[in-house]
C-alpha cells in the first residue's frame, strides 16, 4: 500500500491495537491534567490493554496488511497480544506498589503504555526507519520509567546509566543501518533481501549487520552488551524491571526474527559465527555471575543474560523450527519473570524492596502460598519438568538438534545444571528455619489485584508446562511466510 492511498475502514480496524495504545495515553494525559485520580488511571490503563487484546483477537484471522513501513500480520499481532497480557499483569502489580512508593503515580501508566506501543511497533516494522523510530519510542519511555522514583538515588543512577548506554547503542545501530543503506540503497527489509539475493554479502554489509546485532544485543542484554543489566534491574522499581525483562527484550527478539526472515542474514557464516559466540558467552557469563549474587534482582538480571543466550540457540537454528521455539521460550520466560518480580513487588514496602535473598528465609512458615508460588517460579527458571521453562528448553534443544548445533547444545546442558544450583538456593532459603523477620516486609494492602496477577502467572506457568501444544500450534500458525 502506498502512502497516498486512503486508508479503508478495514485497514483502520486492523491498525486498531496500535491506535488504542497511542490514543489511550493521550486521553489519560488530558484527564490527569484536569484531575488526578490514581485508581481511575490504573483502571483506564487496564481497559486500554484489554481493548488492545480484544482487537488483536478480532483481527487475527485477517489477511496481512502492509501499510507504510509496518506489516500487521499474525506474527506482529501475536506479539502485540502477548505484550498486552504482560501489560495487564504489570498494571495489576503496580497499583499497590505505587501507592506505597510514589507521590505522582498517574504518569507511570502513560509511560507503560507508550513503551508497550514501541515494542509492538518494533515487531511490526518491515523497514529500518520504522524499527529505529519504534525503538526510540520504547527507549525514551524507559528512561523515565527507570528513574520514576526520583526520590531514590539508585533509581536516578540507573536511569542515567541506561540513558547513556542506550544512546550509545542507538548510535551503533544507526551507523550499522547507514552502512547497509550505503551498500544496498534501500531501507526496507524486502528490498535489502532482494539486493542480497543478487550480490551476496560484501564487507560493508557484514560490518553493517554486525553493528545492527550490537545495537540489538544491548536491548536484549546479551554478552558483551550486558553491563547495564544488573544495575538497572536493581535500581528500577520492580514493575519497571519486570517490563524491561519481558516486553522490552521481547520486542527486539520479535524484530530480529522478522528482519532475518526477510533478509537472509543467517546465510552468512560470519553473522552466524558472531551470534554463536554471543550465545555461548551469554550462557556462561550470565550463569557464573548469577552464582555470586545475594540480591535477588541482580540474580535475575544475570540469569536473564543466560536465558537470552538460550533463545539465541533457537534463533540461530532458524529454518529448523527455531523461530517458533524462540517465541515459545520467550513466552515461557515472560511468565516466570513476571512471577519473580511480581513476588518482589508484592512483598515490598515503602521502606524498601524485598530484594535480598535473606528476606525470604523461612517465608514458607509465614506465607506458605507465596513460598509455594515462588518455588514454582524458581523451578520454571531452572527448567524443572511440568513447568513452562522445561518445555521451552525442550523446544530450543529440539531446534538445535535439527540444525546440528551440538556445541551450543552441550553448553546449554552445562549451564542448565549451573542454573539449577542458584535457583534452588532461593527455594532452600524459603523452606529453612523461621528465625528472621519476613513478616515485617509482607505487604497487606491491595492484595486482590496483586494476587489476581500472581494466580494468573502461576496458571500460565503450569499450563505451558503441561499442555504446550495449544500455544505452540498458535505460534506455528503465526510464523512469517
Amino acid at each position: 500500500m502506498t502512502m497516498n492511498k486512503i486508508i479503508t475502514t478495514q485497514e483502520l480496524l486492523q491498525l486498531m491495537p496500535f491506535l488504542l495504545m497511542l490514543a489511550g495515553p493521550v486521553i489519560l494525559l488530558v484527564i490527569i491534567a484536569i484531575k488526578r485520580n490514581h485508581l481511575f488511571s490504573w483502571f483506564f490503563t487496564l481497559m486500554t490493554f484489554a481493548g488492545v487484546l480484544v482487537t488483536v483477537i478480532a483481527n487475527f484471522q485477517q489477511l496481512p496488511l502492509n501499510i507504510a513501513m509496518l506489516t500487521v500480520d499474525k506474527f506482529s499481532l501475536l506479539y502485540t497480544g502477548i505484550f498486552a497480557i504482560v501489560g495487564i499483569v504489570i498494571t495489576l502489580l503496580s497499583h499497590n506498589y505505587l501507592e506505597k512508593t510514589s507521590d505522582h503515580k498517574e504518569e507511570f501508566y502513560l509511560l507503560l503504555v507508550f513503551a508497550t506501543l514501541g515494542s509492538s511497533l518494533m515487531v511490526a516494522s518491515n523497514d529500518f526507519v520504522s524499527l529505529f523510530l519504534s525503538l526510540e519510542v520504547l527507549s525514551v519511555s524507559l528512561y523515565s520509567m527507570i528513574a520514576y522514583l526520583r526520590n531514590q538515588d539508585r533509581a536516578i543512577e540507573a536511569g542515567l546509566k541506561y540513558l547513556v548506554l542506550a544512546a550509545m547503542s542507538s548510535a551503533v545501530l544507526l551507523f550499522g543501518i547507514a552502512l547497509v543503506y550505503f551498500e544496498t540503497g534501500a531501507l526496507s527489509y524486502a528490498a535489502i533481501g532482494a539486493k542480497l539475493g543478487k550480490t551476496g554479502f560484501t564487507p560493508y554489509l557484514v560490518a553493517g549487520f554486525a553493528m545492527i546485532i550490537a545495537g540489538a544485543g544491548f536491548k536484549m542484554s546479551v554478552v558483551p552488551f550486558h553491563w547495564w543489566t544488573s544495575d538497572v534491574y536493581q535500581g528500577a522499581n520492580s514493575p519497571v524491571t519486570s517490563f524491561i525483562a519481558t516486553v522490552s527484550k521481547g520486542g527486539m527478539v520479535g524484530a530480529m526474527i522478522r528482519m532475518f526472515t526477510i533478509i537472509p542474514g543467517l546465510e552468512n557464516n560470519a553473522v552466524v559465527l558472531v551470534l554463536t559466540i554471543i550465545a555461548a558467552a551469554s550462557m556462561f557469563l550470565g550463569n557464573i555471575l548469577a552464582l555470586q549474587q545475594t540480591n535477588l534482582k541482580r540474580l535475575l538480571a544475570y540469569s536473564s543474560i543466560a536465558h537470552l543466550g538460550y533463545i539465541l540457540i533457537a534463533f540461530i537454528s532458524f529454518g529448523n523450527g527455531g523461530t517458533q521455539a524462540a517465541t515459545f521460550y520467550l513466552l515461557a520466560y515472560f511468565a516466570t519473570t513476571l512471577g519473580a518480580f511480581g513476588i518482589i513487588a508484592f512483598l515490598s514496602t515503602s521502606e524498601g524492596e524485598a530484594e535480598n535473598i535473606s528476606f525470604y528465609k523461612g517465608l514458607y512458615w509465614r506465607k506458605p502460598a507465596l513460598a509455594a508460588f515462588m518455588t514454582l517460579v524458581m523451578f520454571s527458571l531452572a527448567g524443572i519438568p511440568l513447568t513452562s521453562g522445561f518445555v521451552g528448553k525442550f523446544f530450543v534443544a529440539t531446534s538445535g538438534v535439527k540444525a546440528d548445533l551440538w556445541v551450543l547444545l552441550f553448553f546449554l546442558a552445562i549451564n542448565s545444571v549451573i542454573g539449577v544450583y542458584y535457583y534452588l538456593r532461593v527455594v532452600v532459603m524459603m523452606f529453612s528455619n523461621k528465625d528472621n523477620q519476613v513478616e515485617t516486609i509482607v505487604c497487606r494492602k491491595g492484595v486482590s489485584a496483586g494476587m489476581i496477577a500472581l494466580v494468573f502467572v502461576a496458571v500460565m506457568i503450569l499450563y505451558l508446562g503441561v499442555y504446550p501444544s495449544g500455544i505452540m500450534e498458535l505460534i506455528q500458525k503465526s510464523a512469517i511466510n
